[in-house]
């Protein structure tokens, strides 16, 4: 399976058309297209209601200064690598190099062909890396990393690689920068590394050219530094009774009210993966002027994000809300690189929240009506149960409104299935209020709770609760004496695997993606098609299915004549709309792997066998990878593709309390 899904990320679906003499044929540019406009995904649907952001998203209507510097070894290390203390400072390994010391704070060594000094495990030889890896791990480090290097030279030219590592994996050094230093006085090189989003584990320097004498004064891995600061001040009337707020920034920010820190956060490069909630912050508010001020980091390893996106609520001990959230009456400043800041200015609206762009498209609420379950944290009941509520409304400064409920069927176009007044007239301090109903069936609902004035008049506050009611699938029942028992199968692909047919193009190639000829083999049984002799060495067809969505039997005819290793990975190749999140077309992402052994402890029957899968392609285009596992090549004759038009039946069981 591991090899399956390895496999599954070294190939292009439809990437090369083989011809009958093996040659490789690359597709015209017009057919990948159409491949991967096949699977672009839509949008998914939400309720309007229950993704309406009050605040806006705002930045900085200022000129950003230039950024201060943060040394990496200087935090991490507690003092810079410029050897003045006379050691070569942490320099771990080289290779093809001669006479490494330090004389006078200058590090000096002399250049065989392809000489490279490293700090840290470079190259994966110590199983325990996090002792020899430079700095320590992280999960969501998304600042970018720049090289300074103070460096002399005795020839005229030399080329320059610095690598470095960011992963537990030895794979993940190949972050690879790259530059000519021309002549042979002292200069100062600055060259941008990458981003560091695991760990910082090692750096490496590499040049080519031997007989080169090279002094290094300093080298310092640095991270620009300028931060962005938001602050919103306003007025309570009491003590604060309750407070909660979420903020939306990148890639790291810190949060103050009242000038005490309440957190700071670690973000990433796309602000709309970083939306932090803070509740029970009411012992942060004061009665009189309160100030939020929000601390963002400008640079994250993709260029600059100023941007801020916060709401939240204040409620007071006599029962008046107070919601806030970024607008133009926010003010906004940068700090200077002496942490300094600027004079504040009236912060820059960018626009509205774009609904449905998000990975939280339901923002928090915060308004009058607290609706708890009862003896449960999520939303999630039983068709069969009772859907309870304990409500409390905050009706200060409310005069004639009452309390509403609809409930919606969110999978029928929201008709409404349940409503009823709840309360006529809403006092200013509302006692805990029980409320339930029951769906008529397994669904999806919206249960709209609203403050509005008597005899339906005007919406003034809505809660809207999305609730999930599930119960039992129908699903006829089979003895399972055969794999078509109970399944409608409709053959959608018929693929010859022996037989070049542009309407199935495929690929082979050898583990590290290049092209390489196979080979069709006449065997007594049949002809069938073999990968080539070359370790892990691949197959793969292009599928096509009408219906993604529906499960589906893959039917893979194989030859057991030999001692194999028969890996398969059935998998898609998807584009990116709307942040549903996969690749861009470079790759294929695995749906389901499996594979088959023949011979071994099992001599080979001299036949053709079949391997099935049950699968859900998910996208109307996608590939099946058939990659040997062993010295003898793997090896496929035939691969249909059912789709299963009925539902899944169940499998009856002799004993209903076991599984």
């Amino acid at each position: 399976m591991n090899l399956a899904i390895r496999l599954s990320c070294l190939f292009l679906v439809c990437a090369r058309l083989v011809a009958a003499d093996g040659a490789s044929l690359l597709p015209t540019p017009e057919q990948l297209a159409e491949d991967l406009a096949s699977n672009l995904r839509q949008p998914a649907t939400y309720a309007q209601e229950r993704s309406t952001w009050k605040a806006k998203i705002i930045a900085v209507d200022q000129t950003a200064p230039p950024p201060r510097t943060e040394d990496y070894a200087t935090v991490h290390h507690g003092k810079p690598w410029d050897f003045a203390d006379g050691t070569v400072q942490g320099i771990k390994g080289m290779l093809n190099v001669d006479g490494l010391r330090v004389e006078q704070g200058v590090l000096r060594y002399t250049t065989r062909e392809n000489a490279e000094i490293h700090w840290g495990d470079h190259y994966g030889n110590n199983p325990a890396y996090g002792e020899e890896a430079i700095g320590g791990d992280w999960t969501s480090h998304w600042h970018p990393m720049n090289l300074r290097l103070r460096v002399r030279q005795s020839l005229p030219q030399s080329k320059w690689t610095v690598s470095m590592c960011q992963g537990q994996d030895a794979w993940m050094w190949r972050q690879i920068s790259e530059f000519t230093l021309s002549g042979s006085e002292w200069q100062t090189v600055d060259v941008k590394i990458i981003d560091s989003r695991a760990c910082f584990r090692s750096l490496s320097f590499l040049t080519p050219q031997a007989g080169n004498e090279i002094q290094i004064d300093s080298v310092s891995v640095w991270t620009p530094r300028t931060t962005r600061e938001y602050r919103y001040q306003f007025d309570l009337a009491a003590d604060a009774e309750a407070a909660a707020l979420c903020v939306n920034a990148a890639p790291s920010f810190t949060l103050l009210i009242n000038d005490a820190v309440v957190a700071r956060e670690e973000g990433s490069k796309d602000m709309e993966r970083s939306l932090r909630r803070f509740d029970g912050l009411a012992k942060r508010f004061r009665k009189g002027t309160n100030t939020i001020t929000v601390q963002a980091e400008l640079y994250d390893w993709s260029g600059t994000n100023d941007r801020l996106l916060l709401e939240g609520m204040v409620r007071d001990t006599a029962g008046v809300i107070h919601p806030f959230g970024a607008d133009e009456r926010w003010q906004a400043r940068y700090l200077d690189a002496d942490g300094k800041g600027q004079p504040w200015t009236a912060a820059k609206v960018v626009g509205p929240v774009t609904i449905g762009a998000g990975y939280y498209i339901q923002p928090p609420y915060y308004g009058r009506i607290e609706a708890t379950h009862p003896g449960r944290k999520c939303p999630i009941f039983a068709v069969t149960e009772d859907i309870a509520y304990r409500l409390v409304v905050h009706g200060a400064g409310l005069e004639g409104a009452e309390l509403a409920v609809e409930v919606r069927d969110a999978l029928a176009g929201g008709a409404i299935v349940h409503e009823r007044v709840l309360v006529a007239e809403v006092a200013a301090a509302s006692a805990p209020l029980a409320f339930a109903w029951r769906a008529p069936k397994a669904g999806v609902y919206d249960v709209c709770l609203q403050l509005r004035g008597r005899g339906r008049g005007a919406v003034i506050d809505e809660h809207v609760i999305e609730t999930a009611v599930v119960g039992p699938i129908a699903q006829p029942e089979i003895e399972g004496k055969d794999y078509k028992d109970g399944l409608e199968l409709k053959l959608v692909e018929d693929i010859d695997c022996v037989d070049v047919d542009q309407a199935h193009p495929f690929i082979s190639c050898a583990s590290s993606g290049e092209p390489i000829a196979s080979t069709v083999v006449d065997a007594p049984f049949g002809r069938y098609r073999a990968a080539a002799k070359s370790g892990y060495a691949y197959l793969s067809w292009r599928i096509k299915v009408a219906h993604p969505d529906r499960p589906h039997v893959m039917e893979i005819d194989y030859p057991d004549d030999a001692t194999r290793i028969i890996n398969v990975s059935v998998g898609s190749n998807v584009a990116v709309r709307a942040n549903i999140p996969n690749d861009h077309g470079e790759r294929c992402w695995n749906r389901v792997g499996s594979g088959v052994y023949t011979g071994f402890e099992h001599p080979p029957s001299g036949s053709m066998r079949t391997l099935r899968l049950l699968y859900w392609p998910g996208d109307p285009i996608g590939s099946v990878v058939i990659a040997s596992a062993h010295p003898t090549p793997a090896a496929v004759a035939r691969i249909r593709v059912f789709e299963i038009t009925n539902d899944l039946p169940a499998l009856r069981r002799p004993f209903p309390a076991q599984r």
